[in-house]
């Protein structure tokens, strides 16, 4: 997918890029090109898509600090996207996805991380999946029932559309507004979180609230 970094309005993109990115550093965000020249409607909350696997450490250290930010603000729908770069990828996709229709599915959320990255705990199958719901107080057949269901296959489906149309290759990676792109890494590579004082997660929110105001004004907010 090509990107592009102009307009919207041109001057107001180029003063925020400059803004965020040092000389001779990579860039802490695109522009999508099919949506260059579009403004969130006032009083609308703006959508912020968060692609992630469970099975990446820095989505795991990021899913607190988004969760919160996202909690402070009103105007901010957030979406989260599990996402598969090959088959072995897709039993911990499909379990996002079961878990949205089962009771309390943030907290479910937290325990799948917590369960991979601190008590290393090998979720790779139907069965070992179905073990662990058990664990966290879910009926078996109720997991099973979820995660097997059709309308799962077609979530998975729109998230692959999704992923080749924002040309997602790494996470996690944010999409704000159906519109700019942005991540922890490159704002990492942007060396923005450095220049600031920041932890890369809190630079990469403070980025998105810039962009969020970009998306609905045209102005870049300092």
């Amino acid at each position: 997918m090509r990107t592009l970094l102009i307009k919207l309005p041109a001057l107001a993109l180029a003063g925020l890029l400059a803004a965020c990115t040092p000389p001779d550093r990579p860039a802490a965000f695109t522009e999508l090109h099919v949506a260059r020249d579009r403004l969130a409607p006032a009083g609308d909350a703006i959508d912020v898509t968060e692609f992630f696997m469970y099975s990446c450490g820095h989505c795991a250290a990021f899913d607190a600090p988004l969760h919160a930010w996202a909690g402070q603000r009103q105007a901010v729908r957030l979406q989260r996207l599990p996402i598969a770069f090959s088959d072995r990828d897709v039993p911990l996709q499909r379990l996002y996805f079961a878990v949205q229709a089962l009771p309390d599915p943030q907290r479910l959320h937290r325990r799948i991380f917590d369960a991979i990255h601190r008590q290393h705990l090998k979720l790779d199958s139907e069965d070992a999946l179905a073990d662990f719901m058990a664990a966290q107080g879910i009926d078996r057949a109720a997991f099973l029932a979820a995660y097997r269901a059709p309308a799962v296959q077609g979530q998975l489906d729109r998230v692959l559309a999704l992923r080749h149309r924002y040309a997602v290759r790494a996470v996690p990676t944010l999409v704000v507004a159906d519109r700019f792109v942005t991540s922890p890494g490159m704002v990492e590579s942007s060396a923005l979180a450095e220049d600031a004082g920041q932890t890369v997660e809190q630079a990469t929110l403070r980025l998105v609230d810039r962009l969020l105001v970009l998306a609905r004004t045209g102005v870049p907010r300092g």
